[in-house]
């Protein structure tokens, strides 16, 4: 396809058919410029385009877009927040450390979001901030989502962890 600066135009453009032809004509690991912008596109008010990014992006997890799409788990609009958590799952474990990343900083209702996302991930490399997260929070919807979490990923180390917390 053309250069950066040409897709991004394709992007940006007021048509929607054009905006979509332009996302499902992208087919190698694209700048991270366009993935950047690929992500601003889930809030895009086409839910055809919505649809078009959720599998480009979640069919192409070697992109890095998680680092992107991460912001997104904050949105106060439930369908990109919630788009946003499918994509995540889909791309796997290279939204790992994006959504770890993030945790710490979080807010209670994102913190049990991102937990969610993870336990459905499964990679039990998480443990250890699912821990952190579990020792330092005090809300109770958190503090299950980490238990939950610790489950869905079988990390062992979290037993004696989860014994003494109880």
């Amino acid at each position: 396809m053309e250069n950066t600066q040409q897709i991004l135009d394709l992007l940006n453009s007021d048509d929607a058919s054009v905006r979509k032809n332009a996302v499902e004509s992208i087919l190698v690991s694209p700048s991270d410029e366009i993935i950047k912008k690929l992500c601003d596109m889930i809030s895009d008010d086409d839910k055809g385009i919505r649809n078009t990014i959720s599998l480009k992006l979640g069919f192409n997890p070697d992109w890095n877009a998680a680092k992107y799409l991460v912001k997104y788990i904050s949105s106060d609009d439930i369908s990109v927040r919630n788009l946003a958590g499918d994509i995540l799952i889909k791309i796997g474990k290279n939204a790992v450390v994006a959504l770890e990343e993030h945790i710490l900083m979080a807010n209670e209702a994102d913190q049990k979001f991102i937990l969610d996302v993870l336990g459905l991930i499964g990679d039990p490399s998480v443990g250890p901030v699912t821990l952190k997260v579990l020792e330092e929070s005090p809300y109770d919807n958190v503090i299950l989502a980490c238990i939950e979490t610790l489950g869905n990923v079988r990390h062992s180390e979290a037993v004696n962890a989860l014994v003494s917390f109880f």
